[in-house]
């Protein structure tokens, strides 16, 4: 015969557990995407009076006024870039366009337009 006790002590454990669920990890995940998606946008953004001077091809994100455009560069990094000579203007520069530009203190001093082909 078996022992009472150990009757006893099964009768008295509780139920097994049962895993969590996955859902539950969600709400944690989604705050994570919340934090770290706009971070990493801030990093590909730069300054530019880091860029060494010299000449780039670039692509055109925004034309904000006739001495500031907004780019990409070569190396994905977004950039606004402010004209350097009164000479430089950017009015008839257009979103999407590619232009080959020379940087010098992180001004544009020249630039061509390699997309509109020349009259």
């Amino acid at each position: 015969m078996r022992d009472r006790t150990y009757d006893m002590m099964l009768l008295d454990s509780p139920p097994p557990r049962e895993p969590a669920p996955v859902y539950s990890k969600s709400p944690f995940f989604a705050f994570c995407l919340a934090i770290f998606v706009p971070l990493t946008s801030l990093a590909a953004t730069v300054d530019p009076s880091t860029i060494a001077s010299g000449t780039y091809t670039v692509k055109v994100v925004k034309v904000v006024d006739a001495k500031h455009i907004e780019v990409v560069m070569d190396n994905g990094a977004d950039t606004t870039l402010a004209a350097g000579r009164s000479s430089v203007d950017f009015s008839k520069v257009q979103v999407n366009d590619q232009l080959k530009l020379s940087v010098v203190g992180g001004t544009v001093v020249v630039f061509l337009d390699l997309t509109t082909p020349p009259h």
